[in-house]
């Protein structure tokens, strides 16, 4: 779990991973949507201007069953996707700001692992931020958000 965090809820290491990996990473006691795992970003390994691709790999579980969601209505849908949050000052500021930048990228598999992806160019904005942070949200409360595979690449 090094590097790691949670929006709120907890993190723990499961021993199905996607691609016979041996464990992947899964939130737990998420009591809203927006609750997920997180990793913040260093800004000084971005360059403004430029743009990296966001992927992770993603499945879910409600109540021990898969859970299966609608891609196309994700906005509406309770689908997993990714989300930057940036945020100035201290926390009495309240100044965040927030940013979808990754949705399901093909017809959903309940019982398979699903591809979260999309694009994060670095503006200005991000890269002066007090803090950066990529996670993923989206399914509804209680359900277990399990990711394996998460990267951010330059795209050459």
């Amino acid at each position: 779990l090094d590097g790691w965090a949670a929006t709120m809820g907890g993190l723990a290491i499961v021993s199905e991973g996607s691609a016979n990996t041996n464990q992947a990473l899964t939130s737990e006691y998420r009591t809203a949507d927006w609750m997920g795992p997180a990793q913040y970003l260093d800004t000084r390994c971005l360059t403004v201007g430029k743009t990296y691709t966001v992927s992770a790999q993603v499945k879910v579980v409600e109540n021990g069953v898969n859970f299966n969601c609608d891609p196309p209505s994700s906005t509406t849908s309770q689908c997993p996707r990714l989300t930057i949050k940036l945020e100035d000052g201290t926390w009495q500021d309240e100044n965040e700001h927030w940013q979808n930048i990754g949705d399901v990228s093909s017809a959903w598999s309940s019982e398979e692992w699903n591809m979260i992806e999309g694009t994060l160019t670095v503006s200005q904005a991000i890269a002066d931020a007090g803090s950066v942070l990529v996670y993923s949200e989206g399914p509804p409360p209680g359900a277990m958000m399990i990711l394996d595979n998460v990267s951010i690449t330059l795209n050459r």
